[in-house]
C-alpha cells in the first residue's frame, strides 16, 4: 500500500516505455513503476544480461534533499545498498516456495516471498499442481522448501514427501504425509502458543510459555493421533495442550513406520484458509526464519555455524563432531585449532544494556592439564555463516572486546555444567548491539583461541549437547553491582511430589523471582521453590484454576553459585513455575513462618523477630485468603503508616488457597513490627516467607491504589508519572483480574523490551479479584509497557511499593 518515504516533499522518478522482461517491480507512483530492481544476469530492456544487481530507488532529482528521508525512506535506502552488494546477505539460499497459482500469486504469497527474500534466500515459486518430475527437478536445485496455507493439499498430494532437502510447512494436511502425525487436532482462532522447548535452533531466543504470535487471532492447528516416535515438540496448543509447534530431524521415524524423514521437517503452529500472513509478529516471523534456516542447515551450532581453522595452513573444517578449544592434539604439524560458533536470532534489541552472557558448552572428551583460551566477538552487524574458505575465521573483524577463560580440567563426558560454561561474555555482546547496524535478530559469531585442550561436542556429534548462547538485559534501576532483570522462563518438573534441583540459568547467587502456577481447574495443588540445600518446607497450596486461566503465587528464592533453586510441583503437569527476573547484588533468607492478625477488620501490630526476622528488614509476605465462600480484604504496611495498602483477595472456591504477595518494611525496634489487616481473622493467614539480608535498594512502600489502562490485545506504554513513581526505579504492582466470569492475560514489561511477560490469571469468583504480584523496570522515561486481554474491563493494577537506587 502506500508508503510515505520522504518528509518533505521531493520529486519522483517513474518509469514507462520499455521495461526489463527480468525486472522486479517494487512500487508504483500512480499507475507507473517507480521502484524496481534487477537481479544479476537479468535480461534487461535491451537484451543483454545484467552484469550486477540494479535497483532503481523511487526519488531524484538537480534538487533532492537526501536529509528529507524518513525512518521508511532510510530503510529502503539501506536495504537497497545491502541487497545490491551483497553485503546483507553475502549469497542467497535458493528456497523453493509450493503456492497455489505461481504465475498469479496471492497477496499473501506476494508477501511471503519478499519476507523470505529479505532473509536472504533467493525465492522460488512452483505450483502445488505441477508434476512430481518438476518437483524433482526443482528441489534438486534449492536448499529447503517451504509450503504455503494457501495450496491445495489434495493436488500437492505426495509430491514433496521424500524430496531430500528440508520442508517448512503452514499446510496442516500435510501433517501425515510429511511423516508428523496420523490425525489433525480441531483448530481454534487464537494468538499464541505456548512454547515448551527454547533450546531447539527453532525457538532459539524466544521465552517459554505463552507467546503471542499474531496480531489478531488466526487459525491455530495441532497435531493428534499417532505421532511419530521421534517427534519433538517446541510448542503446544492452549487450548488442548497437544503439539502445535513440531520438527522431525533428517532419520527421525515417522508416525506409521513408513521410510524416515530423508531431512529435516517443520510443522508450523498457523494455517487454515481464513489465515492472514500478515498478522504474523515479530515473534511469529522469528519462528518463520529459525524454521526455514534449521530445516536448510543453517541453524544454531548446525553445519556452517561452528567451525574449526587450522592455523598452519588456514583448512576450515565445518562439519567437525566436535569443537576442540583450542589444540588439536591429534595433528601434530598443525597443532592449533580457532574455534568459530555462530548464533543466529539474537533477541536483543539495538542499544539495549547487556546484563549477563553466557556459553553453555558440553564435554565430548576427557582432557587434562591447563587450559587458557580468549573469548572474542566478530565485529559485524550480522555475522555470516562458516564456509570452507581457508582462513574464514581468523580474517574476520574482532570486537575490541575481549574474555579470558581458564577452564577447570573437564572429567566426565556429557557433562553440561558450570565448569563447562564461559564466564560473562556482556562486554562483548553489548559492543556488537551497540554497532549502528544491529538489529534484534541478527547473528553473533564469538572466535575462541588460545592454548591447553577442551573438548566439546558439536552440533554434527550430539545436536543436544551442542553450545547454546545465554543473554539476559535490560535497563533497569540499580547501582554498584546491583539490578533486577526481567525474564519469561517457564518450566515444569519432571517428577511429581518431590523437591528437584533446576539450573535456570542465571547469574551467580542471584534472587529469582518465580510464579508458582496451578492450571488445573477442578483441583487445588501444592507447589514450592527453595534454596538448594534447604529443608524448609516451601510449599503452598494453590486453588483450583476455575474456568480457565491460572491460579499463580509469586515468591523471590535464593540461588546458588551455580544458579540453581529447588522446585517443588505436586502434580508436575499440572503445577508449572515461570522466572519472571532475578536480582543481582542482593541477598535473600527464605523462611516459611505463619500467623493470624489477631483480630478482624482493623490494623494490628505483630512482631516477626520470633520468626528470625531482623530489625529494619525488608520482609516478603504471602497473604492468603483461605475462605471457599468469600473475599476478603487484607494488607500489610510498616508500623506507623497511615497507608491503606489492602486488597480484596476473592474466595478459595473448593479448596487450597488464594494468595497476594508483598514487601513490608520490619520495624527498627527488637520486635521488628509490622501492621497487618484482616477483614476476616479467621480466614486471612499470613506468612513470612522470607527477607533481604542485603537489600537491592530502598523499598517504599505504596497504598494499594487501583490503576487501570485503556487499550487491549496489544503491548502499549504507560506513563507511571501520575501514579508518582521516579524514572530508573523497579516497581512492584498486582495485577489483577477482577472479572467473575472470564479469565484475562495480563502482563507487564519495561519499555521496549520483546519479552511476551504475561500470566492468564483466572476469573474472581463472586467478588474481589485473582492477582500476582511482580515487579518492573521504570526507565527514565518513566514508562512501562502493558498487555491485557481481549477487554480492560474490571483489569487493575495495584502499585504496592518501589525499589530506589542510590
Amino acid at each position: 500500500g502506500n508508503v510515505t518515504l520522504l518528509s518533505s516533499i521531493e520529486a519522483l522518478a517513474t518509469v514507462t516505455a520499455s521495461i526489463a522482461p527480468d525486472v522486479a517491480e517494487l512500487g508504483q507512483f500512480g499507475s507507473e513503476l517507480s521502484m524496481a530492481a534487477l537481479d544479476g544476469g537479468a535480461t534487461l530492456s535491451s537484451g543483454e544480461n545484467a552484469a550486477g544487481r540494479r535497483v532503481l530507488l523511487p526519488w531524484g532529482g538537480n534538487n533532492m534533499d537526501v536529509n528529507s528521508l524518513n525512518e521508511d525512506g532510510l530503510t529502503v535506502f539501506k536495504r537497497s545498498l545491502e541487497w545490491g552488494t551483497g553485503v546483507g546477505c553475502g549469497s542467497m539460499r535458493p528456497l523453493l516456495l509450493v503456492v497455489g497459482d505461481s504465475n498469479n500469486p496471492s497477496s499473501d504469497d506476494v508477501t511471503r516471498q519478499s519476507l523470505i527474500t529479505s532473509w536472504c534466500y533467493a525465492v522460488s515459486l512452483i505450483d502445488a499442481s505441477a508434476q512430481s518430475s518438476a518437483f524433482n527437478s526443482a528441489s534438486a536445485a534449492h536448499d529447503v522448501i517451504y509450503i504455503s496455507e494457501n495450496v491445495d493439499h489434495a493436488a500437492l498430494h505426495s509430491k514433496v514427501k521424500n524430496q531430500p532437502i528440508g520442508i517448512v510447512s503452514e499446510e496442516r494436511f500435510q501433517h501425515a504425509r510429511l511423516g508428523f502425525s496420523g490425525d489433525l487436532g480441531a483448530s481454534a482462532n487464537l494468538k499464541r502458543t505456548n512454547v515448551v522447548d527454547n533450546t531447539h535452533p527453532v525457538t532459539s531466543g524466544l521465552s517459554l510459555g505463552d507467546l503471542q504470535i499474531t496480531s489478531s487471532n488466526q487459525p491455530m492447528q495441532n497435531l493428534q493421533g499417532t505421532l511419530s516416535p521421534d517427534l519433538v515438540t517446541l510448542g503446544t496448543h492452549p487450548s488442548n495442550g497437544l503439539p502445535s509447534l513440531a520438527v522431525l530431524e533428517a532419520g527421525a521415524e515417522v508416525w506409521n513406520g513408513d521410510d524416515p524423514v530423508p531431512a529435516n521437517r517443520v510443522f508450523l503452529p498457523w494455517g487454515g484458509d481464513a489465515f492472514e500472513f500478515e498478522s504474523l509478529n515479530t515473534d511469529g516471523q522469528r519462528i518463520m526464519r529459525q524454521a526455514i534456516e534449521w530445516a536448510a542447515g543453517g541453524s544454531s551450532t548446525q553445519g556452517s555455524n561452528d567451525a574449526e581453522q587450522l592455523t598452519g595452513d588456514g583448512t576450515m573444517y565445518v562439519d567437525s563432531t566436535d569443537l576442540e578449544l583450542a589444540d588439536n592434539l591429534g595433528s601434530s604439524s598443525q597443532p592449533t585449532d580457532i574455534v568459530g560458533i555462530r548464533f543466529p536470532g539474537v533477541a536483543v534489541p539495538a542499544g539495549e544494556s547487556v546484563t549477563s552472557a553466557y556459553i553453555q558448552f558440553q564435554v565430548d572428551e576427557l582432557d587434562s592439564g591447563a587450559a587458557s583460551l580468549t573469548i572474542e566477538g566478530e565485529a559485524a552487524d550480522n555475522a555470516l555463516p562458516f564456509s570452507t574458505t581457508p582462513y574464514d575465521i581468523t580474517t574476520r573483524p574482532r570486537t575490541t572486546a575481549s574474555v579470558g577463560w581458564s577452564p577447570p580440567v573437564w572429567t566426565t563426558v556429557g557433562e553440561r555444567g558450570p565448569d563447562q560454561r564461559t564466564p560473562d561474555l556482556s562486554p562483548i555482546v553489548q559492543e556488537i548491539v551497540n554497532r549502528p547496524g544491529w538489529t534484534e535478530g541478527n547473528s553473533i559469531v564469538f572466535i575462541i583461541s588460545g592454548s591447553g585442550v577442551r573438548t566439546a561436542e558439536a552440533y554434527e556429534g550430539d545436536p543436544a549437547g551442542a553450545p547454546t548462547f545465554h543473554v539476559d538485559y535490560g535497563s533497569g534501576g540499580g547501582g554498584g553491582g546491583t539490578a533486577y532483570v526481567e525474564s519469561n522462563q517457564a518450566w515444569s518438573a519432571t517428577s511429581d511430589d518431590q523437591w528437584q534441583t533446576v539450573d535456570l540459568g542465571v547469574p551467580s547467587n542471584a534472587v529469582v523471582e518465580v510464579a508458582i502456577i496451578n492450571e488445573k481447574d477442578k483441583n487445588e495443588r501444592r507447589g514450592g521453590v527453595r534454596q538448594v540445600g534447604s529443608s524448609l518446607d516451601r510449599r503452598f497450596q494453590l486453588h483450583e484454576a476455575e474456568s480457565g486461566g491460572t491460579d499463580a503465587l509469586v515468591l523471590h528464592v535464593q540461588a546458588d553459585s551455580n544458579g540453581r533453586i529447588q522446585h517443588y510441583a505436586e502434580k508436575r503437569k499440572e503445577v508449572t513455575f515461570k522466572a519472571l527476573g532475578y536480582w543481582t547484588g542482593a541477598t535473600y533468607t527464605e523462611l516459611t513462618s505463619s500467623f493470624a492478625a489477631g483480630g478482624s477488620n482493623s490494623w494490628q501490630t505483630r512482631s516477626l523477630s520470633s520468626y528470625g526476622v531482623p530489625p529494619g528488614s525488608i520482609v516478603e509476605l504471602a497473604i492468603a485468603n483461605t475462605s471457599t465462600s468469600s473475599e476478603y480484604r487484607a494488607g500489610a504496611r510498616k508500623s506507623g503508616s497511615s497507608t491503606n495498602r489492602t486488597i480484596d483477595i476473592h474466595e478459595a472456591e473448593s479448596g487450597g488457597n488464594d494468595y497476594l504477595t508483598l514487601m513490608v518494611e520490619a520495624g527498627s525496634d527488637a520486635a521488628a513490627s509490622i501492621e497487618v489487616m484482616a477483614e476476616s481473622n479467621s480466614n486471612i493467614e499470613f506468612t513470612v516467607v522470607g527477607y533481604w539480608d542485603t537489600p537491592p535498594g530502598t523499598y517504599i512502600e505504596i497504598g494499594a491504589m487501583q490503576e487501570s489502562v485503556n487499550q487491549a490485545d496489544a503491548w502499549h506504554n504507560v506513563s507511571l508519572t501520575p501514579w508518582g513513581v521516579p524514572a530508573n526505579s523497579v516497581l512492584q504492582l498486582a495485577i489483577a483480574n477482577a472479572n467473575t466470569s472470564a479469565e484475562r492475560q495480563i502482563g507487564i514489561r519495561q519499555s521496549g523490551s520483546s519479552q511476551n511477560r504475561v500470566l492468564d490469571l483466572q476469573e474472581a469468583e463472586s467478588g474481589g479479584v485473582d492477582m500476582a504480584t511482580l515487579n518492573v523496570n521504570v526507565t527514565g522515561s518513566t514508562e512501562v509497557q502493558v498487555y491485557v486481554e481481549s477487554s480492560t474491563s474490571n483489569v487493575y493494577f495495584y502499585p504496592l511499593g518501589l525499589w530506589t537506587f542510590p
